[in-house]
C-alpha cells in the first residue's frame, strides 16, 4: 500500500510539472519564484490625454504601438546575452504601469536577460523614444501571474510596485530582494559597470503634522542604473522637466527631477 501510494504522488508530480511547464509555455498562467520587473510612467494621465487632444480619441491604437510596442520591440534589440530567453519573458500593460516577469532559474541566465530588457526598456523611455519619465525597480520572491484574466499577485510584485511608488526621481533600482537572490549566483548586480550603490531619496510613511498630512522623504541605499554611462540623458531629462514646468506642475514633481539631475551629475564625478 505504501508503495502504491509513493507511486501515485509520483505520478501526481509528473503530472503538475508537465501541466505547470505547458502553461508556462503558452503564457498563461506562471506559479512560483520569479523576477518581476515594474515601472510606472509620471504623469501619465497627461500624457495619453495630450495624445487625445493632438490625434483625436479614435487613434488610442496609435498610441499603444508606439507609446508600447515600439520601445518594447526596440529595447529587445538592445538584450546581448541569453538571447534565446526573451521569448519566456511575459509582459502585462495596465494603465500607467508596467510588468516584465520570467521564471527564475539556478545559472542566473534568467536574471541577466530581464535586467538587460528592463534597463533598454527605461532607456527607451526617458532617452531613446519620446522622454517619458518613469520609475523601475526588479525585484524577486513568489509570484502568481494569470495573463488571460488580469491577474497578478504575490511578493515579489509588491515588492517591486513598492519599490518603484516610494522613489522620489526618475530611476531604476534593483531591491533588497533581488540582491539577495542576486546573490546566490554572484550577480549582485548584474552588471556592475552599469550600477551603483546610491543614497536613493525614498518617500516613507504619511504622517500628520501641524493638522497637515505629510510625506517624509529620507534616503535608502540602493544599487541603482547608472545613466551618466549615455551622454544624452541629462539633456532628456532636462528637458522634461521643462515641460513639467511649462505645465505648471507642482513641487513635488519638479522635486524629483531635481533628484535625477542630482544623481547624474554626482556620478559623473565619482
Amino acid at each position: 500500500m505504501k508503495m502504491l501510494k509513493k507511486v501515485l504522488i509520483k505520478i501526481w508530480n509528473k503530472i503538475k510539472y508537465l501541466f505547470g511547464k505547458r502553461k508556462l509555455e503558452n503564457g498563461k498562467i506562471i506559479n512560483g519564484n520569479c523576477w518581476v520587473a515594474c515601472f510606472d510612467i509620471l504623469g501619465f494621465e497627461n500624457l495619453v490625454n495630450g495624445f487625445v487632444k493632438q490625434n483625436g480619441e479614435d487613434h488610442l491604437d496609435v498610441f499603444v504601438r508606439v507609446y508600447y510596442y515600439d520601445i518594447l520591440k526596440e529595447a529587445k534589440r538592445g538584450v546581448k546575452q541569453h538571447r534565446e530567453l526573451l521569448d519566456r519573458i511575459e509582459y502585462a500593460w495596465f494603465s500607467d504601469t508596467f510588468l516584465f516577469y520570467i521564471p527564475i532559474d539556478k545559472k542566473g541566465h534568467a536574471a541577466t536577460v530581464i535586467e538587460s530588457l528592463a534597463r533598454q526598456f527605461f532607456l527607451g523611455c526617458i532617452w531613446k523614444g519620446e522622454e517619458y519619465p518613469l520609475r523601475g525597480a526588479l525585484s524577486a520572491g513568489d509570484f502568481y501571474a494569470d495573463k488571460q484574466n488580469n491577474i497578478f499577485v504575490g511578493p515579489a510584485f509588491i515588492d517591486s510596485y513598492k519599490y518603484v511608488e516610494k522613489q522620489e526621481w526618475i530611476g531604476l533600482v534593483i531591491t533588497p530582494k533581488a540582491c539577495s537572490e542576486l546573490q546566490k549566483v554572484d550577480l549582485c548586480p548584474p552588471d556592475r559597470g552599469k550600477y551603483i550603490e546610491y543614497e536613493v531619496p525614498v518617500k516613507q510613511e504619511k504622517i500628520f503634522e501641524n493638522n497637515k498630512i505629510v510625506i517624509p522623504i529620507v534616503t535608502e541605499k540602493l544599487f541603482a542604473f547608472v545613466m551618466i554611462r549615455y551622454p544624452h540623458v541629462e539633456d532628456s531629462i532636462n528637458r522634461m522637466k521643462k515641460e513639467a514646468e511649462k505645465r505648471g506642475a507642482d513641487e513635488s514633481v519638479l522635486f524629483k527631477y531635481e533628484n535625477t539631475i542630482k544623481f547624474i551629475r554626482q556620478t559623473r564625478l565619482n
